[in-house]
């Protein structure tokens, strides 16, 4: 009865030393491959869904602004901020620091935000417009 145990024993050790076949192992590592840079490219499709959204968080206060001032415009994101239609700019998701407001023409990082208020000389409050620019990755 011994013998048989030592007979299973040896064929149970011998299971574990097999090496796996290559095809499998090429497979593995494609697939740990591919699951790393599909998180890779989430993260990044991930943050400029939250950047469009922070665009917009600026956009409703504009506008929420634009309504209780009988159509002016705000001349700056600090004025709808210090009249407390937005609490804070919004945090920047690349850089987890709150928005830059940045001039038109200046060179943008990721998450920057530009606020153009244009006019004319003869406009009346309905002639007046803005646009609110956030800025993502290239490509």
């Amino acid at each position: 009865m011994d013998a048989d145990r030592q007979d299973g024993a040896k064929r149970a050790a011998g299971r574990h030393t097999k090496r796996l076949p290559l095809w499998l192992v090429m497979l593995l590592a494609l697939a740990g491959l591919a699951i790393v840079v599909g998180a890779l490219w989430y993260r990044q499709y991930d943050m400029r869904g939250w950047a469009v959204y922070r665009g917009f968080q600026l956009q409703v206060a504009v506008e929420k602004w634009d309504a209780d001032a009988e159509f002016v415009v705000p001349a700056t994101l600090d004025e709808v901020i210090q009249q407390g239609y937005l609490a804070s700019m919004p945090i920047n998701p690349y850089t987890g620091q709150p928005m830059r407001c940045i001039a038109w023409g200046d060179p943008p990082t990721r998450g920057d935000v530009t606020y153009l208020r244009v006019y004319t000389t003869k406009s009346t409050p309905t002639d007046e417009w803005y646009a609110i620019i956030v800025y993502g990755p290239k490509g």
